[in-house]
């Protein structure tokens, strides 16, 4: 389900990807099994696929939530000199978007163009998150033999009206409801990381990279 164009620490040689690989990526994972948890890589044929549910989520809090979970992710490596200098806060969130900014300056540059480097702060993060939406409906149109139906959700949905979501989720997929449901709490501290003059450049980026149908399904994000 993560597909590719995800990798947080890189530049565009490494995440900007085409429609075939996104795809490949999707059909493709690994498993442990015994003896000694030995890894097996698996792929099935894209053409297996019946359905596609594509979750769209608000981009500002999909970019603070990955910068949470790269946050843990020093925690548990113990780099407690990178976590001294990247509180886990609104400061900490705009210094990693600086230091990635220039650790892939070239890199930028060369894609992009000198002079043409996005100004948004954490732009690869941007870019990569509008790419992977881009990528998703691209990525079913090339699914042969077959139109895939898609049902599209939005993460806010679970909070607002999570029983008509869970219904609609399992009427698309032909379930039965069974059992009782978990209680969703999303995290609400997702407020004051970017300034306004940020998030009108994330805006200008976004829409420069969308597709006309993945610009259609976010634009509410930006009013």
């Amino acid at each position: 389900t993560h597909c590719g164009s995800r990798c947080i620490d890189c530049g565009p040689d490494e995440y900007v990807e085409t429609p075939e690989y996104f795809l490949q990526r999707c059909t493709s994972g690994h498993g442990r099994f015994s003896p000694k948890r030995r890894r097996v890589d698996v792929q099935y044929p894209p053409e297996r696929v019946a359905k596609a549910i594509h979750l769209i989520r608000n981009p500002f809090h999909n970019i603070i939530a990955r910068y949470h979970l790269e946050h843990r992710h020093y925690g548990y490596k113990n780099r407690t000199e990178w976590l001294e200098e990247h509180a886990n806060d609104k400061e900490g969130l705009q210094k990693y978007c600086r230091d990635l900014d220039e650790t892939y300056k070239k890199q930028d540059e060369a894609y992009f163009g000198e002079g043409n480097v996005p100004k948004a702060p954490c732009h690869g993060e941007f870019y990569k998150w509008t790419q992977w939406h881009n990528l998703a409906h691209e990525g079913l149109a090339l699914i042969k033999d077959h139109h895939v139906p898609v049902l599209t959700v939005y993460y806010e949905d679970y909070s607002t009206k999570f029983n008509t979501t869970v219904a609609r989720i399992l009427d698309f997929l032909e379930l039965e409801h069974v059992g009782v449901l978990p209680e969703f709490s999303a995290r609400s501290d997702y407020g004051g990381y970017f300034t306004p003059e940020q998030e009108k450049q994330v805006r200008d980026l976004v829409k420069s990279v969308a597709s006309e149908q993945t610009w259609s399904q976010v634009k509410h994000y930006f009013k």
